[in-house]
């Protein structure tokens, strides 16, 4: 059974994906009633958090291990060492956290599935996924970051077909050009295991 503290330790890049593998994988130990309602603890802090910095840290050049920091930190939530030492800091969040995504968990969590098969016009879901990483990135702008390095955001969705993707990238590098700077040193968006830089 992993435990938090498997995920505070130093592992390397491939050893970091093989524990995130095992907790997708294995279904009987880590089912996915708990996965999908984010039930505190590994729960919460391997799809949301380490899953996060491991896709990141396939990304970076360099990049060789990684840790998540104690849960009571008040800086970043994670660290990824590169091979000439340099550590990065990283601050990671959610563009989806609202109070209907926590609905629909409760939902799941109450009544073990969840179906909403509403088609949706592709403007319509790039301009609320839009809002939803700008609303992500301004909560972390308001809040004292120093000596961060990255802001990393979470985007989930099964959804995300090619086309969308890179309309999406394009209206978010408008709005980050037209917007003052940000106090971290780079922002990535994980479109689940495709990290993209805004700057």
């Amino acid at each position: 059974m992993i435990i938090r503290e498997d995920l505070e330790k130093w592992n390397s890049v491939n050893d970091a994906r093989k524990l995130v593998e095992t907790y997708f994988n294995d279904k009987n130990t880590y089912p996915d009633k708990p996965f999908y309602s984010r039930k505190r603890g590994i729960y919460k802090d391997i799809p949301e958090e380490y899953h996060s910095l491991v896709v990141l840290a396939e990304h970076i050049k360099d990049a060789y291990k990684l840790r998540l920091l104690p849960s009571n930190n008040q800086g970043a939530d994670g660290e990824i060492r590169l091979t000439n030492q340099d550590l990065l800091s990283i601050q990671i969040t959610n563009s989806h956290e609202n109070k209907k995504s926590h609905l629909k968990r409760k939902t799941i969590d109450k009544k073990g599935v969840y179906c909403d098969n509403k088609a949706v016009a592709i403007e319509k879901i790039i301009k609320e996924r839009l809002r939803r990483i700008w609303t992500a990135i301004e909560k972390k702008n308001f809040k004292d970051h120093s000596g961060t390095d990255i802001l990393l955001i979470q985007e989930e969705s099964i959804a995300w077909s090619s086309e969308l993707k890179v309309r999406l990238k394009n209206k978010l590098k408008t709005k980050i050009l037209k917007n003052s700077p940000s106090q971290f040193k780079a922002i990535y968006i994980n479109f689940y295991e495709t990290p993209f830089r805004l700057y």
